[in-house]
């Protein structure tokens, strides 16, 4: 298991509209426009960029996260406001890097209002502005929709939720270990992860937890796909909420 403070490589590529594109999307990208250029006589760019931003907007506004941290982020983008302190950047900029690759599995741990939701919220714009889909959910509420599939009235199948919950690029589980979870939310939350983990997708788990703590409620198979290239990144400071930010 990586610690915290450890970066992780980030793989060659390019910048368009904010998002890291690899050398051979790039490339295509160049070619598709010089050959827009030739036939219509003008920049396809503009217009483009209105539809990609389109997209990724939606993608982000489906993706659950919560109201406030997400204005936090637009204001955080705006330069309206800063970055909570030092170490959360640090650990924004490590997060960033080690998302939308081969997929890993992360957990931030720590007290209430030190800006871990925050910090995932902000992993998921940036995998839904790269192209990608992002899910948000508190584990609660996962479980509980899942349950809701076995009944006779049941909207949705276990396996049509699964099939989005276990798909998805980016999945943020939050409020770990808030409740005491039954052997079933147990078993349920480790087949995700494990196969996430698995099919090279992002994950970010979230608890108030200690580490050691989380260590003992996730179990020994998510800890162990953790430790495969993943980290726990600790937010040991006082909450924000209580300082007025």
């Amino acid at each position: 298991m990586t610690t915290q403070n450890a970066t992780p490589a980030t793989p060659t590529g390019r910048i368009v509209f904010g998002c890291k594109l690899s050398v051979a999307k790039f490339e295509a990208w160049e070619a598709h426009a010089a050959q827009h250029r030739r036939q219509h006589d003008r920049d396809p760019y503009d217009y483009e960029f209105e539809q990609w931003l389109r997209r990724c907007k939606e993608r982000f506004d489906k993706a659950g996260f919560p109201e406030r941290p997400v204005i936090w982020l637009r204001q955080w983008h705006r330069g309206e406001v800063e970055a909570q302190n030092k170490t959360w950047l640090a650990h924004w900029e490590r997060v960033k890097a080690s998302i939308g690759g081969p997929g890993v599995t992360l957990a931030l741990t720590g007290g209430r209002g030190t800006g871990k939701t925050q910090l995932a919220t902000a992993a998921g714009w940036h995998i839904c502005y790269s192209g990608r889909g992002a899910i948000y959910s508190r584990a609660a509420m996962l479980f509980t929709r899942i349950k809701s599939s076995y009944g006779h009235d049941a909207k949705e199948t276990e396996a049509k939720v699964l099939k989005e919950i276990i798909g998805t690029q980016l999945l943020v589980l939050d409020e770990i270990g808030e409740t005491r979870e039954t052997d079933f939310e147990g078993k349920m939350m480790a087949n995700i992860v494990c196969q996430r983990h698995d099919y090279g997708r992002d994950t970010i788990l979230i608890s108030n937890q200690s580490d050691e703590s989380l260590a003992r409620s996730v179990g020994e198979s998510i800890t162990d796909r953790i430790a495969e290239g993943g980290a726990i990144y600790t937010f040991n400071w006082p909450s924000f909420r209580r300082v007025g930010v």
